[in-house]
């Protein structure tokens, strides 16, 4: 059996996007993209892309693995010292990325 994995990787969402659970105003942006908000129509677009890719070649998709990460920041604005300090915090995963499973049709 011959078998070919591929890997798509998700983008940032651009500032002209809406939706979501923050408007681009209130996100935060790095070099134009909102951070924190994957580009999901470009991500369906790019599977979409290689799922016909591997069906012209003869390939079966077995299996479609979403790959997580995650970003995180903690703040504090009082010393370490005091008990219990006060601080804050925020953390959240996004989708960094697809993996294709596919092997090769029977004739």
């Amino acid at each position: 059996m011959k078998t070919k994995i591929r890997y798509i990787n998700s983008q940032w969402a651009s500032d002209n996007q809406q939706g979501g659970w923050f408007t681009p105003r209130e996100a935060a942006r790095q070099d134009g993209k909102i951070v924190g908000r994957i580009d999901v129509k470009a991500l369906c677009k790019e599977l979409a892309r290689v799922i016909s890719e591997l069906e012209e070649d003869g390939y079966e998709v077995m299996q479609i693995i979403d790959v997580t990460s995650g970003k995180f920041d903690f703040r504090s604005n009082v010393p370490v010292a005091i008990d219990p300090p006060y601080a804050g915090g925020y953390g959240y995963s996004f989708t960094e990325g697809l993996i294709v499973v596919a092997k090769k049709a029977v004739s």
